[in-house]
């Protein structure tokens, strides 16, 4: 039998299913796999930074339908040749230019390029803040002690 799109033959009792991502990320197995009836087909979201997958449009014998998904895999069990796409969307709305947005763009960009220094600023900013808290802390005491 045919792949139902006028490309390769598939076995009989088995099923093509084609896969792609619609921008801002990428599907694996991306293109066409082949796999038995019944079994469970395993996708893998991969999105550019600043974005998260957020549906997975599925065309198959059965119709098409989108399912809403912020999950980096998806699973379809197979029953008939389709397509699978993924979809994904900005993390923060776009034009976000708030001090959050940038700092978690910074630290996803470093983060991508194996800096280390994405992890020691990490660090540093929780030690800073851990300090900050104890010195408020003491300070507080300080003035209850002296106002006792």
């Amino acid at each position: 039998k045919t792949d139902g799109t006028g490309g390769t033959d598939v076995p009989e009792g088995r099923h093509a299913i084609t896969a792609s991502a619609a921008g801002h990320g990428q599907i694996a197995p991306e293109g066409q796999q082949v796999y038995a009836h019944g079994a469970t087909a395993i996708f893998t979201l991969r999105p550019e930074i600043g974005y998260q997958p957020v549906s997975v449009t599925v065309k198959d014998a059965a119709g098409e339908r989108t399912v809403k998904s912020t999950s980096t895999s998806f699973a379809l069990v197979v029953e008939s040749d389709g397509e699978v796409i993924a979809h994904f969307a900005p993390v923060s709305p776009a034009g976000s230019n708030t001090h959050t947005a940038r700092l978690v763009r910074t630290l996803q960009s470093l983060a991508q390029t194996g800096d280390g220094a994405a992890v020691g600023f990490v660090a540093l900013a929780g030690v800073a803040c851990a300090a900050a808290g104890s010195a408020l802390l003491l300070a507080g005491r300080r003035k209850k002690k002296e106002e006792a």
